[in-house]
């Protein structure tokens, strides 16, 4: 007790001062925030562990609310992404000026000086395999902010994770609607979003399209804090703040993921890369005849299908075993295998019920009539 309890006036060595900081300052950073977390579905878990039972009918019938939305929100925007990826493949560009054209490395004048070579540009081309190198830096640039957005997500989940623990004791249908929203909200959505965003920015033909494609993805990372913004009175955060710091002061203070996160990010980063690149090189190694047989459009389904169930499986493997070792004490292993087996089933459920029965676009698409449509040939083809 003589070396942690120094007396403000006894405090004469600045030094001493300082390593008392720094060992607080190294105490935080390795302890998670409690702060909390300003998103809907926390607020949902924590206010379904409230003593009012209208309390917890309002959070049950929100949950529900905000589920249905952001998944159907999700699938949805990557049905029309990958829709849209498929007819990109089909359109005739050979009467369209290619814009990595624009990067020959052409000049009106040979520069005379160093100032005119630094403002115009020395001489040279400025492309990669053909695509032109602003194109090139500024899809990386994009691809790599859209999974730093991921990561932040899943470090806001993983901090969440400490309000779990009150939800193991509410009745039988407010834990499936819970179970449901959380791999929703783990899987579904971030897959969902991740291979959309992929295929959107793929067919930007300009760095411009990039860029605002890029931050329009964003908006719908982002929509579970929107809907807590807009959807809750200040009445309502106001007492779910309270009940948060109520649960989260009977709980130790666990430390900061910093591995999982990382994991997470690799891995979306690959499937962002991967969906990106399929289009491309579909387009410019396949003959167009094939692209749109039964063949080509079952080939680029099914590569796109798996990619999503490898990148979710994967996503649940480390996520889950990252939820369980924070509370091992009352998760059992059996637990931990049992979560990780059911969520592709859950997912398949929750992808065929909420979206693929009522929602989802044709499989396969009719090849003929859309090129004769898009050509001019036959305008009546225009109409299905």
């Amino acid at each position: 007790t003589e070396g942690y309890g120094l007396a403000p006036e006894a405090a004469e060595d600045d030094n001493d001062d300082s390593s008392v900081e720094n060992l607080s300052a190294a105490t935080e950073e390795e302890s998670a925030p409690v702060d909390a977390p300003e998103d809907l579905f926390a607020y949902c878990t924590v206010r379904l562990t409230d003593e009012d039972s209208n309390v917890r009918l309002s959070a049950g019938v929100t949950l529900l609310a905000s589920f249905l939305f952001q998944t159907i929100t999700a699938l949805c925007y990557f049905d029309a992404c990958r829709l849209s990826a498929l007819l990109y493949t089909f359109t005739d560009l050979s009467s369209t000026y290619r814009t990595n054209c624009f990067y020959q490395g052409r000049s009106f004048m040979a520069p005379k000086n160093v100032f005119e070579a630094i403002f115009n540009g020395v001489a040279w081309k400025r492309q990669v395999f053909g695509v032109a190198n602003p194109h090139v830096v500024v899809s990386v640039f994009c691809l790599w902010l859209l999974a730093m957005y991921f990561k932040r997500t899943n470090m806001d989940l993983l901090k969440e994770v400490a309000i779990i623990p009150s939800g193991r004791n509410l009745p039988g249908v407010w834990r499936l609607l819970v179970y449901c929203a959380e791999v929703s909200r783990t899987v579904v959505v971030p897959t969902a979003l991740a291979t959309g965003a992929a295929f959107q920015l793929s067919q930007c033909s300009t760095v411009n399209e990039i860029i605002l494609d890029c931050f329009g993805v964003s908006f719908l990372l982002d929509l579970d804090r929107l809907l807590y913004d807009l959807a809750l009175s200040p009445e309502q955060k106001h007492a779910y703040t309270q009940h948060w710091d109520s649960v989260v002061a009977k709980l130790p203070r666990m430390k900061r993921h910093r591995v999982i996160p990382n994991v997470v990010f690799l891995l979306d980063m690959s499937l962002l890369v991967g969906m990106f690149c399929v289009p491309k090189l579909r387009l410019h190694r396949y003959q167009s005849h094939w692209l749109g047989s039964e063949a080509g459009q079952a080939w680029f389904i099914n590569c796109t299908d798996y990619a999503m169930m490898a990148s979710a499986w994967c996503r649940t493997v480390v996520l889950r075993v990252a939820m369980w070792r924070e509370h091992a004490d009352f998760q059992g292993v059996k637990e931990l295998v049992s979560k990780i087996v059911m969520t592709i089933p859950m997912c398949t459920v929750i992808y065929f019920f909420i979206f693929s029965s009522w929602l989802a676009s044709d499989n396969l698409l009719d090849y003929h009539s859309i090129t004769s449509c898009q050509s001019g040939e036959n305008p009546d083809a225009c109409k299905c």
